[in-house]
C-alpha cells in the first residue's frame, strides 16, 4: 500500500467560519473567512506538500481509489500546560477541513478529498522537545 509520512512546520488554521457582510450598494450578501491569513497560509501548506509528495516518489492516485488519512495537529504548549489533550479551540473538524483543502490544493497528492474513505484526527500540545506548532500527516491508498 503506497503511503507517505511527514511533519510540517505550520500552525493549522481553523477553516469553516465565515462572517456575512451585506453590500451596502447592491445588497447582496458576501462570506468572508473569518481567519485572517487562512488563504496565504493554506497557499504555503500546499506548496510544501507539494515538493514533500515529490521528494517521497508520492504516485497521486486516480479518483476512484479509496484514500486513508491520518492527522495529529500539535499545538505549542504554555508555560503552564500540563496536559497532553489539546482541549480547546479551534475545533478538530474545522483543521482537518483546512488540512485536506491544502492537500487538494497541491494537486500532485489526491484528485480531491472526497476520496478520503478513513481518517483519523488528533488535537495534541507539542512535546517538550518541539515545543513548536506542528502538524504530523499519514497519506496511504
Amino acid at each position: 500500500m503506497p503511503s507517505f509520512e511527514a511533519v510540517v512546520y505550520h500552525k493549522a488554521l481553523p477553516q469553516g467560519s465565515k462572517n456575512a457582510y451585506k453590500n451596502k450598494y447592491t445588497g447582496n450578501v458576501m462570506l468572508v473567512e473569518s481567519v485572517k491569513g487562512l488563504k496565504q497560509a493554506r497557499l504555503g501548506l500546499s506548496r510544501e506538500l507539494e515538493q514533500l509528495a515529490a521528494q517521497h516518489g508520492w504516485i497521486k492516485p486516480d479518483k476512484e481509489i479509496p484514500i486513508t488519512i491520518e492527522t495529529v495537529f500539535y499545538y505549542k504548549r504554555g508555560t503552564s500546560v500540563t496536559r497532553e489533550h489539546h482541549t480547546i479551540r479551534p475545533d478538530g473538524d474545522k483543521l482537518q477541513r483546512f488540512f485536506w483543502d491544502s492537500v487538494t490544493q497541491a494537486i500532485s497528492i489526491w484528485v480531491d478529498d472526497s476520496q478520503v474513505t478513513d481518517w483519523v484526527g488528533k488535537k495534541r500540545y507539542a512535546p517538550a522537545d518541539n515545543n513548536t506548532d506542528h502538524i504530523f500527516f499519514r497519506i496511504s491508498y
